[in-house]
């Protein structure tokens, strides 16, 4: 959210019995990345300044998560990506995930400018009922393991 790429499922805290538990809203017309490929569909790309893609990428980098064809889906009506599964985001290592190792791309100056903007103060103040402190650190490590990476465009 503190990025503004519009990338994970929305979510729902939900209480019953003294549990807590949370729900991913995802639409009816969702379409795993899976299906996509076996069923060999067309999905196009409407980010104006490069592709949502690397938006995808930078996000898994900060947040640690590894990413398959199961946990990534789209609209089929809109085509917007819904990042899902989140449950094993966030770890405390500092490491990119796996599925990144491979990966290269050029960082538009907007999205460098917003990860060198994060810092752990304006983290913790979002994160900080979510997040432990080492999570969070991570997060700023994982940023700068982005940052010293992936060019910026320009």
């Amino acid at each position: 959210k503190l990025l503004g790429f519009g990338l994970v499922a929305p979510v729902l805290s939900i209480e019953q019995e003294g549990r807590v538990a949370v729900a991913e809203i995802l639409p009816a017309t969702t379409l795993s990345e899976t299906s996509r490929m076996t069923g060999n569909v067309f999905r196009p790309n409407y980010c104006k300044n490069g592709s949502d893609f690397d938006l995808l990428i930078v996000l898994d980098a900060l947040m640690g998560q590894e990413r398959d064809g199961d946990n990534l889906a789209y609209d089929r009506v809109t085509w917007l990506i819904y990042l899902t599964e989140q449950h094993k985001a966030f770890p405390r290592q500092a490491r990119l995930p796996r599925y990144l190792a491979e990966q290269s791309i050029v960082l538009p100056p907007l999205v460098a400018e917003k990860l060198r903007r994060l810092d752990l103060e304006m983290l913790s103040s979002v994160l900080a009922d979510y997040l432990d402190d080492r999570q969070i650190k991570a997060i700023l490590d994982r940023r700068d393991l982005v940052l010293a990476r992936w060019p910026e465009a320009g």
